[in-house]
């Protein structure tokens, strides 16, 4: 009864994760329907906490994994997703506070340096204000760190095996959502079943946040904001099947491969190999060098498959893995697809934000511009004003300060000191070397992309913090 039970919580979570965004869509342009869809999922939140706050906390958890950028709904032009989280910290706080329960039902290292760097992006925000940086962007920019708040139910919701179990399932099933959906996108484009500036696109760009690319005639890139996680998980449940016998529980990983070859983002792609790499020093040849081929000959024969499928045999797509300089070698293989474009426009456009990004450190170099800094950058002539960095450690430094940037850095510090010991205690979980090397391929992936002004970013840290700490408390570490 209870396994058919965690089944159907299972299959539910899967279905949603459509049934989500076709509402979404069909509700798109009604304000009636969006408000009334979010005050009723609002007044869902509220009933399943008084009953339950186990079960309002899943809720928030399942609705940071398929939410995506959190914007399919909104209230009055507010994300649900910061409303949801907002009123259950306030109803959770409030419990905690009226039956004068421990906040921290758990000794852990994090509180301290949590608060302290909370305390810092409020003095963030209040620079942003006061160099009217405007109260849209510095709300952005805060908005994401809402989700660390979470990190106090997290400890009281991760203390038992169940809630790890219910996580991994929840994994499990968002990489197959995720690989359908991106797959489902990546062909109707493809095929021309709807015009770049149709309904359904426009759908896409402004609410599901997709960044749909089409890099040539047969090719469109395809990166959703909830892709974010895809590398983590792949790192997590290659951790996890290490010493794994049985063929079929390898399907996660080819579903992450799927993904990664439609998304192909470079720093994701960087940051998967260098986690992949790090976790040859927590297992033995044999089993990291089988992990690490099913991952690599998963991802290569989705690539070239689809890249030689989609061009009818006339390209394999090798430009798009960075291997551009094979044509100065052998322009005579351009059916390879290695011909390489007349200028690297991700590259090119990033190279032109540095300028001003860096003028912006040397101005405030130890308390930053604030939340909400843009800036304007020249590109071909032109002059582009943007709040898109596209470099996340340089976009820390420039809103919170080398002093912020710091903060930040130590509490990372402590996570992957604890993390790194629990990985190389005797008998250990593989999932201690998993979330060790996911945190790795995290840094580096924040050298080009902004992972923690992401929601998602923050909840894999609040997510990491309150099981570490749970199993150091078991352990008396």
């Amino acid at each position: 009864m209870f396994a058919s039970s965690k089944k159907l919580i299972n299959w539910s979570f899967f279905a949603a994760f459509f049934i989500l965004r076709l509402i979404s869509f069909l509700s798109r342009d009604s304000a009636v329907w969006q408000n009334g869809l979010s005050l009723a999922v609002l007044l869902l939140l509220i009933f399943v906490f008084v009953n339950n706050r186990r079960a309002a906390f899943w809720l928030l958890i399942a609705e940071l994994l398929l939410g995506g950028a959190g914007i399919y709904f909104q209230l009055f032009d507010i994300s649900i997703r910061n409303i949801l989280i907002l009123v259950y910290l306030l109803l959770w706080f409030g419990a905690k506070l009226i039956k004068r329960e421990k906040i921290a039902p758990v000794k852990t290292i994090f509180v301290w340096p949590l608060l302290v760097f909370f305390a810092w992006l409020a003095i963030a925000a209040m620079i942003g204000y006061l160099g009217d940086n405007g109260l849209k962007f510095i709300y952005q920019d805060l908005s994401p760190w809402l989700v660390a708040w979470l990190f106090f139910p997290a400890l009281e919701f991760f203390k038992d095996e169940a809630g790890r179990e219910r996580l991994l399932a929840w994994f499990k099933f968002f990489l197959a959502a995720e690989a359908i959906w991106t797959a489902f996108n990546f062909l109707l484009f493809r095929a021309g079943a709807t015009l770049l500036h149709a309904a359904y696109y426009n759908w896409l760009r402004d609410i599901a946040a997709v960044k749909m690319t089409q890099v040539n005639e047969f090719y469109w890139r395809t990166v959703f904001p909830e892709q974010l996680l895809v590398v983590p998980l792949l790192l997590i449940f290659s951790a996890l099947l290490l010493k794994n016998k049985k063929v079929w529980r390898y399907w996660p990983l080819v579903a992450g491969a799927l993904i990664l070859s439609l998304n192909i983002s470079r720093a994701y792609l960087l940051g998967w190999l260098i986690g992949l790499l790090v976790l040859k020093l927590f297992s033995s040849w044999r089993d990291w060098r089988k992990i690490f081929l099913i991952n690599m000959v998963a991802f290569a024969v989705f690539f070239f498959s689809i890249n030689l499928i989609s061009s009818r045999g006339h390209y394999l797509g090798l430009n798009m893995l960075g291997l551009r300089f094979l044509s100065a070698l052998a322009p005579q293989l351009e059916w390879l697809g290695v011909t390489p474009p007349e200028i690297d426009v991700s590259a090119d456009i990033r190279t032109a934000l540095l300028p001003p990004i860096f003028a912006m450190i040397k101005d405030q170099p130890l308390f930053g511009q604030g939340l909400g800094q843009g800036f304007s950058y020249e590109r071909q002539g032109e002059i582009i004003t943007t709040h898109i960095y596209d470099w996340g450690f340089l976009e820390m430094w420039t809103k919170w300060g080398l002093v912020g940037l710091c903060i930040f850095l130590f509490i990372i510090y402590r996570l992957l000191r604890a993390l790194y010991r629990q990985a190389k205690a005797k008998q250990a979980e593989p999932l201690w070397s998993g979330l060790f090397v996911v945190w790795l391929a995290l840094a580096a992936i924040n050298i080009t992309t902004s992972t923690f002004f992401h929601s998602l970013g923050v909840t894999l840290l609040i997510i990491t913090m309150a099981i570490l700490t749970n199993s150091m408390a078991k352990k008396k570490i």
